[in-house]
């Protein structure tokens, strides 16, 4: 019969094609045959196909890499003929979820970066592996000592480390300003007098504060408010 396959058996464990008639009476090749000592029709050699000499069936015989005990990876197949797909596939990172670093199974909630810089995303197939799909964006610049983003409250730089906490950046020597300018943990130490009681003006100008920070962050200054003086009568005046 022209255009019907037949499996031409031979020695034990050989790779033979599949011969068909073509239309024109010529015996053609049409794709491998496994022969395990009798018969095994395997399409795509990987020992599993339709036969009592194969190792089992197979879920997909054009494609030698999906079979029954196969590794499973994550590409939206089912690798090892189980019924499932991507089954036990995960991504070690930030969760957008609980916030700490954790396995996280495909599509859960995860972060990429840190800083001004963090992306949300999910857990994602990319390449045979999990992937988070979050896109982290470029870090900024912290710095230099005085500039703004050095007071900010936030990690523009993206390297974890948020205003003078960040040595290379804001570090600088200690200024009277409420900030540990110089990361030692202590703010304005250098300072001894600020805080304590002072006073300004004399008689019914006087007038008592404390020495608070000046305005230029290098000194303190005492906040007290004198008030201004008024003229007095000469003696014997009214």
């Amino acid at each position: 019969m022209r255009g019907l396959g037949r499996v031409f058996t031979g020695r034990a464990g050989l790779l033979l094609p599949v011969l068909v008639l073509s239309g024109f009476g010529a015996l053609v090749a049409s794709g491998p045959v496994a022969l395990a000592g009798g018969d095994c029709i395997d399409g795509d050699g990987d020992g599993y196909g339709v036969g009592d000499d194969c190792l089992g069936p197979d879920c997909n015989d054009g494609n030698g890499s999906i079979h029954p005990g196969a590794t499973e990876v994550c590409n939206g197949v089912d690798d090892n003929c189980n019924g499932s797909t991507d089954e036990g596939q995960t991504w070690f990172g930030h969760s957008g979820t609980s916030g700490g670093n954790e396995n996280l199974l495909l599509g859960a909630d995860c972060t990429e970066g840190v800083g001004l810089c963090q992306d949300y995303g999910t857990v994602v197939c990319s390449g045979d592996v999990a992937v988070c799909s979050a896109t982290p964006s470029a870090p900024g610049a912290e710095g230099p000592t005085e500039d703004a983003t050095c007071f900010d409250g936030l990690d523009n730089d993206c390297d974890g480390l948020i205003d003078h906490a960040d040595e290379g950046d804001c570090k600088s020597t200690e200024h009277c300003d409420g900030f540990d300018n110089d990361n030692d943990g202590s703010i304005d130490e250098d300072f001894g007098n600020l805080g304590d009681a002072c006073s300004e003006g004399q008689g019914i100008c006087f007038d008592t504060g404390v020495y608070v920070c000046s305005a230029d962050g290098n000194s303190t200054e005492c906040n007290a408010n004198p008030s201004a003086p008024i003229s007095e009568s000469p003696p014997g005046g009214t």
